[in-house]
């Protein structure tokens, strides 16, 4: 899931900001569990601090991260 993540992060034009709910479907975002979700905003934020396109610039309400594509 990680992988597709990055696929899709990359196909944003740049200065976009996203959370990665933003990056599926409702449908495909429900379908993952709990506990791949958690997964993936975890290696996903790994990858946002050791790479050049990426960057965390804050958290939602609901303390989702927000990711800035450079």
């Amino acid at each position: 899931m990680i992988a597709d993540t990055i696929q899709r992060v990359k196909k944003l034009p740049p200065q976009t900001q996203f959370t990665l709910p933003d990056l599926y479907t409702g449908l495909e975002w429900k379908e993952a569990s709990k506990s791949d979700r958690i997964l993936l905003g975890r290696l996903f934020s790994d990858y946002a601090k050791n790479n050049s396109i990426v960057e965390m610039i804050g958290k939602t309400s609901n303390n989702k991260k927000i990711y800035l594509k450079k």
